[in-house]
């Protein structure tokens, strides 16, 4: 019986260290994972700050926008959008109309900000639904405008892999610093427990393992 007893503490003691390691790497790997999304340039003296379009995440990021255009870092703020959904699209060829522009939304917002509407430059792309296209779309308008320097502004957990998009599309072209929404709560340390920062990691970590692979089939 004591032969038993001591080969079960033994079992007992290596499934204890083997649930602290898996624990531990879960917490290490994560956290590096989530840290890993992340990239916080100091912002420069840029052409415009360029506000990129995400549903309602939009709102964070022209508030960010307004923080570098008061502080002086840009003369200009960018904003992009009237995406079209393919079914709106279809109805407008059946004789729907809209009496709306896309950017009026933003209008009394980006004035309650302090930015005067005549400093944001409102350009419409109306087929991009993801940070490439955008990117793609958007960054040969600004060269058209003889624009250099950018500050890119996003959210955190998008931060790296807009900075990413755009080096890679406009290597030489644009000067190009990535400021995040610095009053953001999304924390590289504890993006588990709160389900929108989970949501929000894992749709990323997703769309990095996406664009990776489409750029190396493009390269082959």
């Amino acid at each position: 019986m004591s032969w038993f007893r001591n080969i079960t503490k033994k079992r007992i003691i290596t499934f204890i260290a083997a649930m602290f390691g898996i624990l531990l790497f879960f917490f290490f790997g994560m956290t590096f994972v989530a840290h890993s999304l992340l990239r916080a340039d100091e912002p420069f003296q840029a052409d415009a700050v360029v506000v990129l379009s995400h549903g309602t995440e939009i709102y964070f990021r022209m508030t960010e926008a307004a923080k570098l255009y008061q502080q002086g870092y840009a003369p200009n703020v960018v904003i992009n959008g009237g995406r079209i959904h393919p079914v709106v699209k279809e109805m407008e060829s059946k004789g729907f109309s809209r009496e709306w522009r896309w950017d009026e939304e933003y209008h009394a917002y980006l004035q309650f900000l302090g930015i005067s509407l005549e400093d944001v430059i409102f350009i419409q792309l109306e087929d991009p639904f993801d940070t490439w296209g955008e990117a793609a779309l958007l960054g040969k308008r600004l060269k058209q405008m003889g624009m250099k320097n950018l500050i890119i502004t996003t959210n955190k957990y998008h931060s790296r892999r807009a900075g990413y998009v755009w080096e890679s599309l406009y290597e030489g072209q644009f000067n190009i610093r990535v400021v995040p929404v610095r009053s953001e709560t999304f924390s590289p340390w504890s993006w588990w427990r709160d389900r929108r920062q989970f949501k929000w990691t894992l749709y990323e970590f997703g769309s990095w393992v996406f664009l990776l692979g489409r750029n190396l089939a493009s390269s082959e």
